[in-house]
């Protein structure tokens, strides 16, 4: 064999070797991939149940106010109240106390004089003092009291009521 035949056959050796790691590398990358998505599927399969428990799931994010409430308003027997009680809840809360409305609370101008609005549908303690300060400061807990008083046809107890009643809720919000 030849110096020339040698370099030839050591270079199509190498050739091949390298093509075939190329391909190693293009499968490795191709096998990663395809665990990775069947590692985020296995994960959202139970998602649901780890939601239940509390427990984090990857992708999950705080829920806005406003989403918060939308859920809760969706689980009552009521969920084309949705809207309204968001506009509530804007009027009252949201648009003083932003995304701490939930824990916002009003003391001046009350009816009477030494009571307190709270929460982000500003439940009155001395007006509703059956609810708690625990209830009244839960997204979940109010939005049920409020869907309650609603059903009752007491909607007009909170004082947003005649600003955003029948008003769009794009215009509320602006």
């Amino acid at each position: 064999m030849t110096k020339n035949e040698k370099i030839s056959k050591s270079l199509k050796l190498h050739y091949r070797t390298k093509k075939t790691i190329k391909s190693v590398k293009k499968i490795s990358i191709f096998i990663a991939i395809v665990m990775w998505v069947s590692f985020l599927a296995g994960a959202e399969a139970k998602a649901p149940e780890a939601r239940q428990w509390g427990l984090p799931v990857s992708g999950d994010r705080e829920m806005s106010v406003r989403e918060r409430i939308y859920e809760e308003v969706k689980r009552s027997n009521h969920p084309e109240w949705a809207d309204y009680i968001y506009k509530l809840s804007y009027w009252e809360s949201i648009k003083i106390c932003g995304e701490e409305a939930e824990t916002c609370k009003n003391d001046k101008g009350n009816n009477p004089a030494h009571s307190t609005d709270r929460g982000v549908l500003m439940i009155n303690d001395y007006w509703h003092s059956e609810i708690s300060d625990e209830c009244a400061y839960n997204i979940e807990c109010s939005v049920a009291f409020t869907v309650d008083m609603i059903a009752q046809g007491r909607q007009s107890e909170w004082v947003a009521d005649k600003y955003v009643k029948g008003v769009p809720l794009a215009v509320v919000i602006q």
